[in-house]
């Protein structure tokens, strides 16, 4: 964590600065979501969208109740990579703005069944 709390400052800094652009930040821990938003978060920026990842039904139980009481104006679900069958229906809702969903990657991936 203290390598990356180095530059934050500055990132959020630039984040702010090209609200031409829009910005994903992907987390698997929503927990830890106050650490270090800038000052004027409030409610988000417009150009920032926060996607929290869950890869079983244990971390979508843990992680999704946590995300969706989170202060974010744009927020979506990465199911990635999906490791059982995962039931999001209790956690969507007209917050969540997109859900999208993967395997896993590189030479030892498990084949990933989208039953």
């Amino acid at each position: 964590m203290d390598d990356a709390d180095s530059w934050r400052v500055d990132a959020w800094k630039m984040i702010k600065v090209r609200n031409d652009l829009k910005f994903l930040i992907i987390t698997k821990r929503p927990n830890r979501f106050f650490f270090s938003l800038p000052d004027d978060w409030e409610d988000g920026y417009d150009n920032v969208e926060v996607a929290c990842t869950v890869e079983n039904q244990d971390m979508a139980n843990f992680r999704l109740p946590i995300f969706l009481q989170l202060p974010i104006k744009h927020k979506s679900i990465m199911v990635a990579p999906i490791l059982e069958n995962i039931n999001l229906k209790p956690f969507l809702n007209e917050n969540i703005k997109t859900v999208s969903v993967g395997g896993e990657s590189g030479q030892q991936a498990r084949v990933c069944n989208f039953n």
